[in-house]
């Protein structure tokens, strides 16, 4: 059985994501079983963010590189994908929307 995305920092199709959480915190992404693989934070038309993808154990991790903050009002797309020890391959696709500017 493939692995299973229990729990997201964000989901798919978030809209107004608050983008100061995610550039303090980081998105977290929680797996259900020990997963290996890759993770990447892009914009909508796949430009890489530049910040540092980790999977380990049963977490895949986007972490905030300095001076690559998000912004107000963008579309990122999370992307990358995760097997478990038999092989077993999910893909991680999310897609959300920041908040704009108060």
């Amino acid at each position: 059985v493939a692995p299973k995305i229990m729990k997201s920092t964000v989901s798919n199709g978030d809209k107004d994501v608050e983008p100061d959480p995610l550039n303090t915190g980081g998105i977290t992404i929680d797996l259900d079983e020990d997963v290996t693989g890759n993770i990447k934070l892009t914009l909508e038309d796949g430009t890489d963010v530049g910040w540092i993808g980790t999977v380990k154990g049963k977490q895949a991790k986007l972490e905030l590189v300095k001076g690559k903050d998000l912004g107000a009002e963008t579309t990122y797309k999370i992307a990358g994908a995760v097997k478990d020890a038999a092989g077993n391959e999910t893909k991680i696709d999310i897609t959300f929307v920041t908040k704009g500017k108060q």
